[in-house]
């Protein structure tokens, strides 16, 4: 109860410093955007909207998740689980084949990141140290 109790002005403090730059993130977009550059400013003033419903207001004060520790789990706390309205939440058991897969695809991506990076950071560390 007492970091409950310490986590509710932390997170009304992120809302709070979140909903300040997201205004002016949002003043940006609208005032200083060069005309140049409507159709990914009218891209950019969606992805804010969006970003700014789901996160600072969905989850901060609708919402309001209490993490439960060390469960990987939270409970809800905000202005529509007192009213009743709770979120519901779907833990599905996956199977091996589906585990496997994604083993798979992050050995892939962890490829693709690693490849590029060893063809720069190799040339360049020998380069160094030829240099040296």
């Amino acid at each position: 109860l007492k970091l409950q109790e310490l986590f509710f002005p932390c997170q009304r403090g992120v809302f709070v410093v979140t909903s300040v730059l997201n205004g002016i993130s949002l003043f940006c977009l609208l005032k200083k955007t060069p005309p140049n550059q409507f159709g990914v400013r009218v891209y950019l003033i969606a992805v804010q909207e969006v970003i700014i419903i789901l996160s600072s207001v969905y989850l901060d004060v609708l919402y309001a998740p209490i993490p439960v520790f060390p469960a990987l789990a939270c409970y809800c706390a905000g202005h529509l689980c007192m009213a009743g309205w709770s979120p519901h939440v779907v833990v599905m058991n996956r199977s091996p084949a589906s585990i496997k897969r994604q083993r798979k695809s992050l050995i892939v991506l962890f490829v693709q990141i690693a490849v590029p990076l060893i063809m720069i950071i190799v040339p360049a560390f020998t380069l160094f140290t030829s240099l040296a």
